[in-house]
């Protein structure tokens, strides 16, 4: 479940568990399109979005949302279905972050709207945040409209041959190595291959974004080891400015970027290619926005 966090004590960060979706790419995923971000670590973020569902009724998105915050893992939960309110929260480190979702209904839709407080002090990875608040509003959408609006779709897929294959994202579990200043921060994925692969070494990739690639993207390359794959995402100086300051948020060390061109291919829709042969092995596209990464393999 995207709630079943995983937290380190010292840093104060909370980081999600692995999410996968598939989908149609170029589909208008409303909660993506309507999420938005306010406030700062320090103080406490907020995080919200919302959905206009068609050919249901009050009751049916109602029962939906509340029958998937029951099975997310969250603490509290309480609704009310009279004033449209399911609401539940999150502790970590002894501090609470809430959840609230609110159906209303206005003539031809029930509109849904979900809102996440992050407690002060604590930090989730946007990409992560928007993909749960998006799996609590989704539900109340008819079948038919979860299909045409590319519901639980990444927006990112990789060419392999002549088609474009929609990659699964993953949120990493940060981890730390080594001892005192010469601590080093990685976040960890699951497995040391990515089932998803292309046999050209100048891979390219079809994104879906409202903002240039370049302001929202970064190629990077995965080192396997063990039984996964790692992203080096900086050392004790930068998780000391993180945490204290509530700014500076990690991303990935230069050395592990690898430069790409883009073009448009169409009204939001990008096309990314890497700018240089790839030696065989395993990479990522993440996003800059959250601690999200679409994960894929060159042969």
């Amino acid at each position: 479940m995207f709630w079943r966090m995983h937290r380190d004590l010292v840093a104060l960060l909370t980081f999600g568990a692995f999410v996968t979706f598939g989908g149609a790419l170029n589909a208008q995923r409303a909660c993506l399109d309507n999420f938005t971000e306010s406030g700062d670590w320090s103080s406490g973020k907020s995080f919200k979005t919302f959905v206009e569902a068609k050919e249901t009724t009050y009751d049916k998105a109602f029962l939906a949302v509340a029958r998937e915050l029951a099975t997310a893992g969250l603490l509290g939960l309480s609704s009310n279905k009279e004033i449209g309110v399911v609401s539940a929260y999150q502790e970590n480190s002894g501090k609470k972050s809430t959840m609230t979702v609110v159906v209303t209904e206005s003539t031809g839709s029930i509109r849904v709207e979900a809102t996440f407080h992050l407690a002060q002090g604590l930090r989730s990875p946007s990409a992560a945040v928007r993909e749960a608040l998006c799996g609590a509003v989704e539900p109340a959408l008819s079948e038919a409209q979860r299909s045409a609006s590319g519901a639980d779709s990444s927006g990112i897929a990789l060419r392999v041959g002549e088609k474009d294959v929609p990659l699964p994202v993953a949120v990493g579990e940060f981890r730390k190595g080594g001892f005192g200043p010469v601590m080093l921060l990685y976040f960890d994925f699951a497995g040391t291959r990515a089932e998803i692969r292309s046999g050209n070494r100048r891979p390219s990739l079809l994104v879906r974004s409202a903002n240039h690639p370049n302001e929202t993207y970064l190629l990077v390359r995965c080192e396997p080891k063990g039984d996964k794959r790692s992203i080096k995402v900086g050392s004790a100086g930068s998780l000391l400015k993180s945490a204290v300051t509530g700014g500076g948020d990690l991303a990935p060390d230069q050395g592990w970027t690898l430069p790409f061109s883009s073009v448009q291919d169409g009204q939001g829709i990008w096309r990314l290619t890497a700018t240089s042969d790839l030696p065989p092995g395993e990479y990522g596209l993440w996003d800059i926005q959250g601690y999200g990464v679409a994960l894929f393999g060159v042969d």
